[in-house]
C-alpha cells in the first residue's frame, strides 16, 4: 500500500501533518533562498538522505519529516531524494550490517546526510552516545527525550566529529522492553536458555550475558520460526510490540535501553555549505526532534492500544527490576570502563534525578483477545470467509468521500486482499507486490481488525499500527465491509470507508 511518489504518500499525511503546520523560522517575511547571506560556501541543489530502513518503518516517518523540513525551509531550493535500505549499494540482503554500511556511505561522503540507529556509532567508538546503552539506565521516556533536547544529547552528538560525521539530532523514539510470545518474561531467570530474537548488534551482548541464545532474523524467517515456537520473544516497544508475527506478553518497566537514532551529515560536506544552508539544515533537524517527541504516544497510551489490539502488557515491579540490574552490573561496569562514557552516565544520571516522575506510565491490561502461551496472536476466524477478493476502487469514491485528490489518485485502481491463515496481503496499481511482512488479520467479536507489519515498502506511515476494522457480510462469495474504522495508524475514517467500505469485494481465488 504505498502511492507512486519518491518519498511522500498519503498515508504518511498524520505523521507529516504536523510538519505542514509549523511556521518557518526566519527572519523576515519569507524565507531567502539558501545561500544568499554573506559568508560564502556553497547552496546544493540537491541531498541525498541515506537510511537503512525500508518505507513503512518506525524510522521512516522521521525521515520523510526531516527531508520536508528541508525543502520547505529552502523555498523549494533544496531538494531532498531519500535512499531506502540503502545497503542495497552493497547487498540486497537485509543484514545486521545494514546499518553500518549506511554509515559507512555518509563517512566516505558518498551520500550528504544519513539517519541510523545510534549504536552504529558506538560501534564506532563514540564513547558518549554509549552511556545511552547502559541496562537500565534511561527507564522513563522523559529521561530519553530530555537527553535529546538538551545538553547532553548535544555532547553525545559533539562525539562523532572523530568519525567524519556532523552529529545533528538525537532523535527519541521509545524505550525496548521485553515481549514474551509465552508467559511474561518478569525476572532474569526466565530470560536464561531462551531464544531471545534481537536485531540490535549492541543489544546482543547484552541479552547474551544474560544467558539467552540471540538469533539474528527477519521478515519471512522471523515469521516462520515464531509460528513454530521456535522464538520465545523478541526486543520490543510498546509503540509496535503488535507489529510481530504474534501478540503475546510485554513486560513495560523492564527497559534495558531506550530506542534512538541519529541523523548525521559528512562532516566536509556541511562544513563547505553556506552559513545560512548550514544553519537550514541543523534546524530542520532539530525541529524533527520536536516532530519525534509530539509524535510518540505516552506509555500509557502504547499501552492501552496493544491491549486493545489483544496483546498483554505486564510490569514486574520495583524488586523484580533491581534483580534485572543486578543481573546487568557486570554489562554496565564494561562501559563504564570508559572515562567519557562514565561522565556521561553520571550525567544521565544527574539529568534523571531532576525529571519529575513518569506523568503517564504504561498499565498493566490484557487483551480481550488475549490467547493462551502457543496460541498464535493472530489466529483467524472460522466465521470470516478467508481467500483472495478483489474491488475497482475508482478516485469518485474517495473524493465524494471527502479524501482529497492527491490521496485519491494514489489510491484508485483494482485493489486485491488476502486473508489467510490470519495473515493479510494487499496489492494495487502502485504496489503490485505486497511489501509488509507480518501484516495479519484476527476476528474480535463482530468485527475483523487488520494490523500491519513493522517494515517494508507496503507498510506506509501505518507500520506496526492498526490499520482499519469493520464489521462485513458475505452473500454468494461477495464481501461487503461496514462500519468501516481506522485504527490509530489508518489515516481518517474517510479514507478507509472509501477503500475499504464503499464497494462490493468478490472472491478471486
Amino acid at each position: 500500500m504505498t502511492q507512486g511518489a519518491r518519498r511522500r504518500g498519503p498515508r504518511l499525511a498524520r505523521a507529516l501533518a504536523l510538519a505542514l503546520s509549523l511556521p518557518l523560522v526566519a527572519h523576515g517575511c519569507a524565507t531567502p533562498p539558501p545561500g544568499t547571506k554573506a559568508g560564502g560556501g556553497s547552496a546544493p541543489a540537491s541531498i541525498e538522505l541515506a537510511t537503512a530502513e525500508p518505507r513503512g518503518s518506525l524510522t521512516s516517518v522521521a525521515v520523510l519529516d526531516l527531508a520536508h523540513r528541508i525543502e520547505r525551509r529552502s523555498g523549494g531550493g533544496i531538494d531532498v531524494e531519500i535512499e531506502w535500505q540503502a545497503h542495497r549499494r552493497t547487498t540486497d540482503v537485509w543484514t545486521a550490517d545494514a546499518a553500518p554500511i549506511v554509515a559507512d556511505l555518509v563517512t566516505a561522503g558518498d551520500v550528504e546526510l544519513a539517519v541510523t540507529p545510534e549504536w552504529v556509532w558506538i560501534e564506532h567508538g563514540a564513547p558518549s552516545l554509549a552511556a545511552l546503552r547502559t541496562p537500565f539506565l534511561i527507564d522513563r521516556l522523559e529521561v530519553l527525550q530530555e537527553i535529546a533536547v538538551g545538553g547532553t544529547g548535544e555532547r553525545m552528538l559533539a562525539d562523532l566529529t572523530e568519525h567524519g560525521v556532523r552529529g545533528l539530532a538525537l532523535l527519541p523514539q521509545g524505550l525496548r522492553s521485553p515481549l514474551s510470545f509465552g508467559p511474561a518474561i518478569l525476572e532474569p531467570d526466565d530470560l536464561v536458555g531462551s531464544s531471545f530474537r534481537s536485531l540490535d548488534r549492541q543489544g546482543l551482548s547484552l541479552f547474551r550475558s544474560l544467558g539467552a541464545e540471540v538469533p539474528v532474523v527477519d521478515g519471512d524467517e522471523y515469521t516462520g520460526r515464531v509460528a513454530r515456537g521456535e522464538i520465545d520473544g523478541v526486543d520490543a516497544s510498546l509503540a509496535t510490540a503488535s507489529a510481530h508475527p504474534e501478540l503475546g506478553t510485554i513486560t513495560a518497566d523492564l527497559a534495558y535501553y531506550p530506542l534512538s537514532s541519529v541523523v548525521v551529515a559528512n562532516s566536509a560536506w556541511f562544513a563547505s555549505l553556506a552559513p545560512d544552508v548550514r544553519e537550514l539544515v541543523q534546524a530542520a533537524a532539530t525541529e524533527t526532534v520536536g516532530f519525534v517527541i509530539d509524535s510518540t504516544p505516552s506509555p500509557a497510551a502504547a499501552a492501552e492500544a496493544y491491549c486493545a489490539a489483544g496483546g498483554t502488557v505486564s510490569l514486574a515491579g520495583e524488586t523484580l527490576v533491581a534483580r534485572w540490574r543486578a543481573a546487568a552490573a557486570p554489562a554496565r561496569a564494561a562501559l563504564e570502563q570508559d572515562p567519557v562514557t562514565a561522565e556521561n552516565v553520571a550525567a544521565i544520571m544527574a539529568l534523571a534525578a531532576r525529571v519529575p516522575p513518569e506523568r503517564d506510565p504504561a498499565r498493566a491490561c490484557e487483551g480481550t483477545a488475549a490467547r493462551p502461551p502457543g496460541a498464535g496472536g493472530h489466529a483467524p476466524s472460522a466465521d470470516f470467509p478467508e481467500g483472495v477478493y478483489r474491488a475497482e476502487i475508482p478516485v469518485s469514491a474517495f473524493l465524494e468521500a471527502g479524501v482529497d485528490g492527491q490521496t485519491a489518485e494514489g489510491h484508485a485502481g483494482i485493489w486485491t486482499l488476502t486473508f489467510r491463515g490470519g495473515t493479510w496481503e494487499s496489492t494495487d496499481p502502485h504496489a503490485p507486490v505486497h511489501d509488509c511482512p507480518g501484516s495479519a488479520y484476527r476476528v474480535e467479536g463482530d468485527r475483523i481488525v487488520v494490523v500491519l507489519g513493522d517494515r517494508g515498502a507496503s507498510c506506509g506511515g501505518s507500520a506496526g499500527r492498526e490499520l482499519f476494522s469493520a464489521r462485513w457480510e458475505v452473500d454468494d462469495g461477495v464481501v461487503r465491509f461496514l462500519d468501516v474504522r481506522a485504527g490509530p495508524g489508518g489515516g481518517s475514517d474517510a479514507f478507509v470507508q472509501a477503500l475499504f467500505g464503499s464497494t462490493d469485494w468478490s472472491r478471486a481465488d
